[in-house]
């Protein structure tokens, strides 16, 4: 298996090549994915059968939701007879579950169902059947699960709560569920279709090759239209962080405007932010009461 440079490369290439490595897995142990990315490829322009570097850019795209990259590296080194995970040696590493805080599991006994999953502030596992097997999936954070604003809320995953006695198999080979999503079985897209939206189908992302059924990936906004403060699907690229700048509610800057979770909270009943506003803004930053802000951007 290939994964060193060939005899052509100078000492001098070589040593670059062991440097970009090294930085690589530099950011990514800091997140730095993007750094990562620029890295890895930089070996393989090098390299460019380099199976090792694939599997690392692999990850980074994985981590940074480019899924469907990532999966064509995966398909291409599985070809080669090559096990991903045990290239980038994801078995001994990324099999530890990592459980933030202000995280809900249900039933709480679900988490011995759970194996390398990492779960960020305020996401969910909710109505995981009996004797389950959750592996490799990453859930992004948000407010926590208690906020009453869905689009607030961490990444969530779960189950029609009619299939007690059906357990579910999920490798999610690295999945990323991105904040303000939810990934759900065919009950629980049924649900949110009939009940929460009044029969009126929506966009969603049908996630296929992740366990022994087909799964789909649906904005906050369509699985809680009660609990919105935006008209559905405006802003459906919704991302965490753990630092947020310090600006004004409902004050707009270079195009971003600022909310703070705090004056939403105040809020009663769904309303339209834009009604309060007189400009439509490129993104919106949402300073959480926890710490951390949330970013809605426009899809596309």
């Amino acid at each position: 298996m290939k994964v060193g440079g060939p005899p052509s490369l100078t000492p001098v290439q070589l040593h670059k090549m062991g440097t970009l490595f090294d930085q690589g897995k530099q950011h990514a142990r800091s997140r730095g994915y993007s750094a990562a990315i620029r890295d890895y490829r930089s070996v393989l322009e090098l390299d460019p059968d380099n199976n090792l570097a694939k599997g690392y850019l692999a990850h980074a795209y994985f981590m940074t939701n480019k899924i469907k990259q990532a999966q064509a590296i995966v398909k291409q080194l599985t070809a080669a007879g090559i096990d991903y995970f045990e290239l980038i040696g994801i078995g001994s590493e990324h099999y530890i579950n990592n459980i933030g805080p202000n995280t809900r599991i249900d039933p709480p006994n679900a988490a011995s169902y759970l194996r390398g999953v990492n779960m960020d502030h305020g996401s969910q596992i909710i109505k995981v059947p009996d004797g389950s097997s959750i592996r490799n999936i990453n859930l992004r954070g948000g407010a926590s699960y208690q906020s009453p604003w869905a689009v607030l809320r961490g990444a969530v995953l779960k189950f029609g709560p009619k299939r007690d006695t059906v357990a579910v198999e999920v490798d999610g080979h690295g999945l990323i569920i991105p904040s303000g999503h939810t990934v759900m079985d065919e009950e629980s897209l049924s649900f949110t279709i009939n009940i929460r939206n009044g029969g009126r189908d929506f966009p969603k992302e049908v996630l296929d090759n992740y366990g022994s059924e087909r799964l789909y990936m649906v904005h906050a906004s369509y699985c809680h239209p009660d609990q919105l403060f935006l008209p559905q699907g405006i802003y459906t690229n919704t991302v965490f962080s753990d630092r947020a700048a310090n600006h004004g509610h409902l004050q707009i800057r270079n195009g971003v405007l600022s909310l703070k979770e705090k004056e939403l909270l105040a809020q009663k009943g769904s309303f339209n932010i834009f009604d309060q506003i007189s400009e439509t803004p490129v993104a919106i930053a949402i300073q959480l009461c926890e710490g951390g802000q949330i970013i809605l951007m426009p899809q596309g």
